[in-house]
């Protein structure tokens, strides 16, 4: 069982680093439309698919050892079915790890709101700017401009 449970908790361990390096790739967009810089946002999308899969591949890795942890233990894969069969300094330990990766997790989704609503607030802009031009009666043909007036 010692051993289920260190493997839980390295599997845990490894997938909020991987969950890390995705807050941090959205944390890097976010300083793109921030900033107006939309060439950088291209390699962030590759960045974030790669890093994406390896997020996937950590949490099955994850779910895997908790199955195996739950099935040595006779109980259901859970956090709280697990402390409540660990000595305190395994319970400790597991619940920091779960914690640091809820912690990640959490970050994420903050994250992933603002950027929706950064995405939404450049779209409407853009949208604007597109009516102005149009009702300003402007030289500039806009279907020519190769500009995407449907985003």
């Amino acid at each position: 069982m010692k051993e289920a449970l260190a493997e839980l908790l390295d599997r845990q361990d490894r997938q909020r680093q991987s969950l890390a390096d995705i807050l941090k790739i959205l944390q890097e967009e976010r300083r793109a439309l921030k900033e107006n810089d939309p060439a950088s946002i291209p390699g962030l999308l590759v960045g974030l698919q790669e890093a994406s899969t390896d997020a996937m591949k950590a949490e099955a890795e994850r779910r895997r050892a908790a199955l195996d942890l739950a099935s040595a233990m006779k109980c259901s894969p859970s956090v709280r079915e697990f402390c409540s069969r660990l000595a305190e300094e395994d319970r400790r330990r597991l619940r920091k790890s779960a914690g640091d990766l809820l912690e990640v997790v959490l970050a994420i989704k903050e994250c992933g709101f603002i950027l929706n609503r950064q995405a939404t607030e450049h779209r409407l802009l853009a949208e604007l700017l597109l009516e102005r031009l149009k009702n300003a009666g402007s030289p500039f043909a806009l279907e020519g401009a190769g500009l995407d007036t449907h985003a």
